[in-house]
């Protein structure tokens, strides 16, 4: 065989165009799957917080954590013992999604439904790329027929950013994972009187 015929014969060969072809396609179909397998992920965490939030302060609409606590002063305790009222309440499902103790809540006391929005900001200092300054720190506690707004917030580990540009990012890539809740707390009455 000559030169000449060996490159007609190289250039009709079509042995290996499947695997050329996917080598083309493979990455970006890969890349795709990845978007939609981390949608998905977010979707449920984002869905198993917002239910344990919503059954969480529940104990503060009814006065019933509050009078519980009645003894403990500290915030970041109360605030502790909230978290493992959350973790509890997403169940052991939940653990496969994210770490309940990366969970940061912010409990805030306002005047008016319309003073919500001030209080019912982002959790996520986008200057900063880290957590708003002074967020999982606040406690107010929940006096009888007040309105509370009580946010959740979570860091959240993403694997395929790129693919995900209109989620809220930390500077490490890891996306916020928010939920909210707002609500007037029932007129409850402890032994004692006010448990706050």
């Amino acid at each position: 065989m000559t030169p000449l015929s060996t490159r007609r014969g190289f250039l009709r060969d079509e042995g290996g165009v499947s695997a050329v072809e996917f080598a083309m396609i493979g990455p970006i179909f890969i890349a795709l799957l990845g978007a939609v397998i981390q949608i998905i992920l977010i979707l449920l965490v984002s869905l198993n917080l917002d239910m344990g939030l919503q059954t969480t302060v529940r104990t503060l609409v009814t006065g019933q954590f509050q009078i519980d606590n009645a003894a403990i002063k500290d915030t970041s305790t109360l605030l502790g013992k909230l978290r493992e009222q959350l973790c509890a309440n997403t169940g052991t499902s939940s653990a496969a999604f994210f770490n309940c103790n990366n969970v940061l809540l912010d409990i805030r006391v306002v005047d008016t439904f319309a003073s919500v929005s001030s209080a019912n900001g982002s959790a996520l200092n986008t200057s900063t790329g880290d957590w708003q300054a002074g967020f999982g720190t606040s406690y107010t506690c929940p006096q009888p027929s007040k309105i509370v707004v009580v946010r959740a917030g979570l860091k959240y580990p993403v694997f395929f950013s790129l693919m995900n540009p209109t989620l809220k990012s930390f500077g490490d890539g890891s996306a916020l994972v928010q939920s909210n809740a707002v609500f007037r707390v029932e007129p409850y009455l402890s032994d004692s009187g006010n448990a706050c």
